[in-house]
């Protein structure tokens, strides 16, 4: 999440759904989170920082968001998830504390593994549709979705 209406809208559809998801937010999205029963958080590296020459900002900014989740929801964030990337970039830009995760396969049918929705650009209503949708396409696989730390 990097908007904090997005983040409000779906931690709520969340909530009714009472399902096991870890909500990803960069510190400005994380304005809109608030306390949740039965939900994770996790820090999502900053957009942009692909490829950023610059690991001091990606580390502050990474950072800040844990401070502005915690204080939001009440609750340290658990993982981080860096940009697309996969290097070792991302080992040293994950705030203390959190363990580093990587999606698999992001396109097509939901399949097992780490799934990421991403409501990037949305409207708060539009995120919460692709998220519903996806835990639609879930369910029509017979697959189910368990605790992050359970992967």
């Amino acid at each position: 999440m990097t908007d904090p209406d997005n983040a409000a809208a779906v931690e709520s559809g969340l909530q009714r759904e009472r399902m096991p998801v870890t909500v990803f937010a960069n510190a400005r999205a994380s304005e809109g989170l608030r306390p949740a029963a039965g939900l994770a958080f996790g820090v999502a590296e900053e957009p942009g920082n692909e490829g950023s020459c610059l690991p001091w900002r990606a580390k502050s900014q990474a950072r800040a968001a844990v401070l502005e989740i915690q204080k939001n929801t009440g609750a340290p964030p658990e993982y981080f998830l860096p940009a697309t990337r996969t290097n070792l970039a991302a080992y040293a830009e994950a705030p203390s504390h959190t363990r580093l995760v990587m999606p698999g396969e992001t396109q097509g049918a939901p399949s097992p593994g780490l799934m990421l929705v991403d409501t990037s650009g949305l409207g708060p209503e539009a995120a919460r549709h692709k998220l519903a949708r996806a835990l639609r396409e879930i369910r029509d696989r017979h697959l189910e979705c368990v605790p992050l730390a359970e992967l």
